[in-house]
């Protein structure tokens, strides 16, 4: 499991798509599937950190995988 904690804060969109590029590159998923990924993650992250209450808050990106299948969970 790979992990990171993020500040709730629009600036920091970029490090956790860079993130899960990274992971998901390690762990060979195909660019096709990369690509989509990080267009459905970016859209994510953007509306977890603009319902956050306040700028402390934070946003935990993992990644997980288990037999082949890769899960990303964000909160």
């Amino acid at each position: 499991m790979s992990k990171i904690t993020l500040n709730a804060h629009p600036g920091e969109i970029s490090k956790g798509i860079e993130f899960i590029r990274e992971v998901l590159t390690e762990k060979k998923v195909s660019k096709k599937e990369i690509a989509g990924t990080l267009l459905t993650a970016e859209e994510v992250l953007a509306k977890l950190i603009a319902n956050s209450q306040n700028e402390t808050d934070t946003v935990q990106v993992q990644v997980k995988s288990f037999l082949g299948n890769v899960r990303i969970h964000m909160s």
